[in-house]
C-alpha cells in the first residue's frame, strides 16, 4: 500500500441537521491510487460525539451483564427491545471512567 499521502480537494461543506447528531454534507475530490484526481463527489458524515463501552463480567455468576433498551431503528426488522453492552455518549472533558460508571 503506497504510505504517501493522497490530496483530497473540499469544494464545499455545510451542516445540513443539528440536533441529537450533526450531518455534515460535503463535496470534495481526492487523489486517486492513479495519482488522478477524481471527479467531485458529495458525501454525508453523521456525527454524534465520542463514546464509550463496556463488558460487564460477574466473577460470581460467571455471566456477563447487558442492557435491554429500546432501539426505534430496528422496530421495522424486528422487536424494538435489543440487549446490548453498557454503553454512553462522552460529556464534554469527561473520561471513559467516568462516563461508564
Amino acid at each position: 500500500m503506497d504510505e504517501k499521502v493522497k490530496k483530497v480537494d473540499i469544494k464545499s461543506s455545510r451542516v445540513i441537521f443539528d440536533d441529537f447528531f450533526k450531518i455534515v454534507e460535503t463535496y470534495l475530490s481526492y487523489e486517486r491510487f492513479d495519482e488522478r484526481m477524481s471527479p467531485v463527489v458529495r458525501r454525508l458524515s453523521c456525527e454524534r460525539g465520542d463514546s464509550v463501552a463496556a463488558i460487564v463480567f460477574n466473577i460470581t455468576s460467571q455471566k456477563v451483564l447487558s442492557v435491554n433498551q429500546f432501539k426505534y431503528p430496528t422496530l421495522e426488522k424486528q422487536p424494538a427491545w435489543i440487549d446490548e453492552v453498557v454503553a454512553g455518549n462522552l460529556e464534554a472533558g469527561e473520561s471513559s471512567e467516568v462516563a461508564i460508571r
